[in-house]
C-alpha cells in the first residue's frame, strides 16, 4: 500500500515531531530542562531531561554510529 502525502502534510509531520521532541513523555507538558545526573540523584556527569511539573527524569542518550565492514 502506497501513501501519497502532499507537502502540507509532510510539513505538520515534521512539526509534530518538532514539539514531542520539547514536551515531556510521561504527562505532556512542555516544561523540560536539561539538568547535571548529580541533582536528581542519577550519574554524576551524563546530563538528564527533568519535567518540571511530574517530576520525570531521563537521561540524555545519543546512538552510536554503526559499524561498517569493509
Amino acid at each position: 500500500m502506497i501513501i501519497v502525502m502532499n507537502e502540507d502534510q509532510r510539513e505538520a509531520i515534521r512539526k509534530s515531531n518538532q514539539r514531542r521532541a520539547y514536551n515531556c513523555h510521561k504527562c505532556g507538558s512542555p516544561g523540560i530542562r536539561e539538568v547535571d545526573g548529580a541533582e536528581v540523584g542519577g550519574l554524576m556527569g551524563i546530563k538528564y531531561k527533568l519535567c518540571d511539573s511530574c517530576g520525570d527524569a531521563r537521561p540524555v542518550v545519543t546512538r552510536q554510529k554503526k559499524e561498517r565492514l569493509s
